[in-house]
C-alpha cells in the first residue's frame, strides 16, 4: 500500500522430514521395500502470507462489504488521491463504523502440518 516491504516479511519457512526404509528380500531376485515418510515432523507453523487488504470491501476477497469499497468513480488517478481519506468517505465510516479490515497485517496462511505416508513396494 504504502510501497514495496511496508508489510514487513514472513519468517523463513523451515521445517523438518523424515524417510525410515528397509528392504526384506523375499526371493533370489525379489525383495518388499517398506517406506515410512514424514513431512513437517516437528509441526512447524511458519506464516508463508499477510493479509494485504486495507479495508473491508477490497476487491477480490469472497467476504467483500460493498459499503466499505472505496468509490473512485470521481477520482482524477493521473493527479494522485489520498485513499486513506476516501475510506473515511465510505458509507459504512459515515455511520461510525470503521471501514478497516481487522486482519491487515496479520499472518493469515501457514505452512501445512504433520503429515505421513506409508508404502510397500514389490520389487521383482
Amino acid at each position: 500500500m504504502n510501497g514495496r516491504g511496508d508489510l514487513g516479511r514472513t519468517p523463513a519457512l523451515s521445517h523438518t522430514d523424515l524417510m525410515l526404509s528397509h528392504e526384506i528380500k523375499t526371493g533370489e531376485s525379489a525383495k518388499l521395500r517398506f517406506e515410512f515418510n514424514v513431512l513437517n515432523v516437528f509441526n512447524q507453523k511458519t506464516p508463508t502470507h499477510i493479509f494485504n487488504f486495507l479495508n473491508k470491501g477490497a476487491p477480490g476477497q469472497s467476504s467483500t462489504i460493498p459499503a466499505d469499497a472505496i468509490d473512485m468513480s470521481h477520482v482524477n488517478l493521473a493527479a494522485g488521491y489520498d485513499y486513506k481519506a476516501l475510506l473515511t468517505q465510505t458509507s459504512d465510516a459515515q455511520k461510525g463504523i470503521s471501514p478497516y479490515d481487522n486482519r491487515y497485517k496479520q499472518s493469515d496462511l501457514w505452512n501445512s502440518g504433520l503429515s505421513g505416508q506409508f508404502l510397500i513396494k514389490f520389487i521383482f
